[in-house]
C-alpha cells in the first residue's frame, strides 16, 4: 500500500513577491506503491509541481514557476521509453521553414561543403609532406647510427 504524507509548511510574509495564479496554500503530498508507481505534488508560493508515474514507467506531469521577471510559466510533461517531452509556451518554437530559411539552409550547406573539402585537402597535403619528411627522417637518422658507430671506432683506437 502506499504511503502519504501531507504536511502544511509555513507561508512567509507574501506581499512583496507575485504570487502563482493557482497558489492556494503550502502543501506537499506522495504516495509510493511496491510496483513502482507513484503520485506527489506540492504547492509553493511561487512554485508547483505534480507528477505520477504508472506502473509502465510512463512519467506524466506538471509544473508552474514565476520567473525573475514575475511572468508565470507552466510546463505539462510526459516521459517515457522515447524521452522526455514538455510542452509550453514559455518554450522556443522552431522556425518556419519558409523560402528564405530554405535558401538560407543551403547556402550555407554549400559553403560548408567546400569548406570540408578544403580542409581535407590540406589535411592530406600534410600528411603526405609528413610522411616524406619522416622517410628523410629515417635516412638521415641511419647516416647518423653509422657515423656513431665510425666515432665509437676512433675512440676504442
Amino acid at each position: 500500500m502506499g504511503a502519504s504524507s501531507a504536511a502544511a509548511l509555513p507561508t512567509d510574509d507574501l506581499d512583496d513577491v507575485p504570487l502563482l495564479s493557482t497558489f492556494r496554500q503550502n502543501h506537499h503530498d506522495v504516495s509510493h506503491n511496491p510496483d513502482g508507481t507513484y503520485v506527489f505534488s506540492f504547492s509553493l508560493p511561487q512554485q508547483e509541481r505534480a507528477e505520477e508515474r504508472d506502473a509502465f514507467g510512463k512519467v506524466t506531469g506538471a509544473f508552474a514557476f514565476v520567473d525573475k521577471t514575475g511572468q508565470e510559466v507552466s510546463v505539462h510533461f510526459d516521459a517515457d521509453e522515447d524521452g522526455y517531452h514538455p510542452e509550453s509556451d514559455a518554450l522556443p518554437q522552431a522556425p518556419h521553414y519558409t523560402d528564405e530559411v530554405a535558401i538560407a539552409r543551403d547556402l550555407f550547406l554549400k559553403f560548408y561543403g567546400q569548406r570540408v573539402e578544403f580542409l581535407s585537402e590540406v589535411a592530406s597535403d600534410e600528411f603526405e609532406s609528413s610522411e616524406e619528411s619522416d622517410e628523410d627522417s629515417d635516412e638521415s637518422s641511419e647516416e647518423s647510427d653509422e657515423d656513431s658507430d665510425e666515432d665509437l671506432d676512433d675512440l676504442k683506437l
